[in-house]
């Protein structure tokens, strides 16, 4: 009874750890190639519309500089998200758009233009949710529930939680060898990632064509690829580790035997 509740928890410890990597990498992928191929297009234009003919050519790339790397891009590219994913009804993106002004352009244009900024760039919201919107129709539809569901803070928490209770039981069961069940686990996650990279690849086209209405230029897999070094990197610190220990226990082992 004892190894087959250890094979039932081995097998699903890389399956937690693959579900709990995903849901953060898919969000991520969708919030940075959408803010920085969708929204920094469409919302910086629209701010930078209104102070074209305002300042001189050096402020005004300064200005778009600012707007296309603040963190406040990100910040209405998940509200956006969040409305087509049915996790809110409405979006208000003024908030964010206050804070760049205030924080990011705040001695660079004056107080009578951001007014007309604000309400500007106000009235193009909708224009930017309708745009998302295109296409979002039967099987994107779907696709974006699931999204939702994917990445909501219920589903992450359940399955952290599931992680953690797996490992803490395997630790109890295994002692020392629960280095090697994770290390094997981290390595199928890795796995896992690269395979989820080379199919993010292949479906980029249909991304484009149905999601984003032939916005976005490519999809950003930064923290992919980041989480698939961690992956291999941690895996190989715990083969040495365990090596290590090893080592140790058979040195131990011969000093008692003499």
């Amino acid at each position: 009874m004892k190894a087959f509740i250890e094979i039932i928890l081995k097998i699903l410890l890389p399956i937690f750890l693959v579900i709990i990597t995903m849901s953060f990498i898919i969000e991520n992928v969708a919030v940075k190639t959408i803010s920085n191929d969708i929204l920094i297009k469409r919302v910086s234009g629209y701010m930078l519309d209104e102070i074209i003919n305002e300042v001189d050519d050096k402020t005004f790339n300064e200005v778009a500089q600012k707007i296309e790397n603040s963190q406040y891009m990100e910040e209405i590219t998940e509200k956006y998200l969040d409305v087509l994913t049915g996790k809110s009804e409405n979006i208000d993106i003024t908030e964010e758009i206050n804070q760049i002004l205030k924080e990011e352009l705040q001695h660079e244009i004056p107080e009578d233009i951001k007014d007309n900024i604000r309400n500007y760039v106000s009235e193009k919201s909708e224009e930017i949710e309708d745009k998302l919107e295109v296409g979002t129709e039967g099987e994107v539809t779907e696709i974006l529930n699931i999204y939702g569901q994917f990445t909501s803070f219920e589903f992450r928490l359940t399955f952290i939680i599931l992680g953690l209770l797996d490992i803490i039981v395997l630790i109890l069961l295994e002692k020392q060898q629960v280095l090697k069940t994770i290390q094997i686990s981290m390595f199928v996650t890795a796995a896992i990632s690269m395979l989820v990279f080379i199919k993010i690849q292949d479906i980029s086209a249909f991304v484009e064509q149905y999601l984003a209405g032939g916005w976005i230029d490519y999809i950003n897999l930064n923290m992919l690829v980041g989480c698939i070094i961690a992956e291999v990197v941690i895996g190989f610190i715990l083969l040495l580790i365990r090596r290590a220990l090893d080592k140790q226990e058979r040195d131990e082992v011969a000093g008692d035997s003499k």
